[in-house]
């Protein structure tokens, strides 16, 4: 039997090494379940220490989005699933400084509803729609404005109770904060319920059951 070429020994070394980091994006991604739920105990827009804690979890969320994407890609393990679970991490972040925002009272209850039913409303069409990851690789234009829309929303409430730490400026009883933050909501709406409304009706229609 002749030896293995070179080339099929360097496929077995890749195919190790792969097998070793296989689920490290995964994992990277599940993290952020656990930096919402530290940023949710930790946030607080009266107490300097837990502010600047805050924002160090949200960068740590930050470069693990990134880091999870180029792992992925670069390793060659992109996959639904952890298109799926990268999303999931994304809102758990999201959703941990929404809420922290509202324990703060500095949030409205009903934006603060209508944003979590905007993550509910995505993960319920997903056991729906059968081809809803092509369907949605159609709408990704949409998905990015909306990432960087609410990012944009919540920077400007994180500064702004960074404004009230550190200075004597409360940005919350500023009329140009106010418009902004008003105008930067309607359009995270926007942006974000219209591709729910595409997906919602071009999901396949079940027949009530019968008997």
């Amino acid at each position: 039997m002749p030896p293995p070429s070179r080339a099929t020994a360097n496929e077995f070394a890749d195919a190790r090494f792969l097998s070793r980091f296989h689920h490290l994006p995964n994992f990277i991604s599940l993290s952020r379940i656990l930096l919402g739920g530290a940023l949710l105990f930790v946030y607080s827009a009266r107490d300097v220490r837990g502010y600047l804690l805050s924002l160090g979890l949200i960068g740590v969320a930050l470069v693990s989005d990134v880091a999870d994407g180029f792992l992925a890609r670069r390793l060659r393990l992109a996959s639904r699933t952890g298109y799926v679970i990268d999303g999931l991490g994304d809102r758990a972040v999201v959703l941990a400084i929404i809420l922290a925002l509202l324990s703060e009272h500095c949030l409205n209850l009903i934006v603060a509803w209508l944003f979590v039913m905007r993550e509910v409303g995505i993960y319920a069409l997903r056991t729906l729609h059968k081809d809803w990851y092509e369907a949605a690789r159609g709408l990704r234009r949409f998905s990015r404005l909306y990432a960087a829309t609410i990012r944009l929303w919540l920077l400007s409430y994180l500064m702004a109770d960074g404004c009230r730490l550190f200075t004597r400026f409360d940005p919350y009883h500023n009329d140009i904060f106010s418009v902004t933050q008003a105008a930067l909501t309607i359009l995270a709406f926007t942006v974000s319920y219209y591709p729910l409304y595409l997906l919602a009706f071009s999901a396949p229609q079940f027949a009530p059951p019968t008997g």
